[in-house]
């Protein structure tokens, strides 16, 4: 099985678009699917992100359980494109699976690892942050028995592709005004049982977050965490409100961690107080999220709880161009 995205019809810079955004979908509990499934049977989106784990794992049973995590995913990738970037459960074997059962764009170039599209009034860079971790060989599947990662030159060069889509992108940004970004791993995140969240503070992120802010990247959405949270607009763990609101004209990204569309390792947990003064909301309910872009200056976003699709969150960001 593979997914590959050719020929999708691409809105013009003056159509409002609409995202369906998650992270975290595996083949058992897999809360938020029949709503997913709803949500593009109905033509309420129109391009959907994978924010990184699929299956849980797809390389297990010699690979046949990717195969089985396609087959319940055709009722939603057969109706619109699903655009993904790579999570910690695609690492083992240097991301074998990932590699050959997804074709995104600049594949010749970055093996679907990292890239960047162009949608209606948003520009989106997909970015790995596997590359910065080593992920420890496992007995019984295929007899490979080393250790895979980090991957510090893919690194660099994922860097060097990032600054240099960002300058083109605000070069373009008369004409394609939003600029977004999707990654697995948060660089903030709440979670009290998550070492990536309570001793390490996802460490890696310095050079990407830098690039984010320098070249004024609207939001950051990711995963990896089983929970919802909502950030107040951040920098290098710095608040950086908007002027009138929070997220009027904020001089840094917004970021949205929405990582609990439902996986055998069920939902994380917070505790009674962030992490950060950062956090804005934290939910640990399944959930997925829409991302509306209604014109240049004016965005919706808003998660919703699963399996029953009731309201959970919402902002508005608002961008004077």
């Amino acid at each position: 099985y593979q997914r590959r995205v050719h020929g999708a019809v691409w809105k013009s810079t003056h159509d409002v678009a609409r995202f369906t955004i998650y992270g975290d979908l595996g083949l058992q509990n897999p809360v938020a699917f029949p709503g997913l499934v709803q949500e593009v049977q109905n033509d309420a989106t129109d391009v959907v992100l994978h924010v990184g784990d699929f299956a849980y794992d797809m390389f297990e049973r010699n690979a046949t359980k990717g195969n089985d995590w396609f087959s319940m995913m055709e009722p939603l990738q057969a109706h619109k494109p699903v655009m993904v970037c790579p999570g910690n459960h695609e690492g083992m074997y240097d991301f074998l699976n990932y590699r050959k059962r997804f074709s995104m764009p600049m594949r010749e170039e970055f093996d679907s690892l990292f890239y960047s599209f162009d949608f209606g009034m948003a520009h989106w860079i997909a970015y790995d942050t596997e590359l910065y971790f080593v992920y420890d060989a496992m007995e019984g599947h295929g007899g490979v028995h080393r250790n895979f990662g980090p991957y510090p030159e893919l690194a660099k060069r994922q860097l060097q592709f990032v600054e240099n889509d960002l300058k083109k992108a605000v070069a373009n940004r008369h004409n394609v005004p939003w600029i977004m970004a999707y990654g697995h791993r948060p660089m903030y995140c709440s979670d009290i049982d998550d070492e990536d969240c309570t001793l390490m503070r996802n460490q890696w992120k310095t050079s990407l977050e830098d690039l984010f802010y320098k070249y004024g990247v609207d939001i950051v959405f990711e995963a990896h965490q089983h929970t919802y949270e909502r950030l107040f607009p951040v920098y290098n763990g710095t608040v950086m409100n908007g002027s009138e609101s929070a997220y009027n004209n904020p001089p840094a990204p917004v970021h949205i961690v929405s990582g609990s569309a439902g996986c055998d390792e069920d939902l994380q947990h917070f505790g009674p107080n962030p992490l950060g003064s950062w956090s804005a909301v934290r939910i640990a309910a399944y959930g997925f999220g829409h991302l509306t872009l209604y014109n240049a200056s004016h965005a919706h976003w808003e998660q919703l709880f699963m399996p029953n699709g009731t309201f959970a969150d919402e902002i508005w960001l608002t961008k004077e161009r």
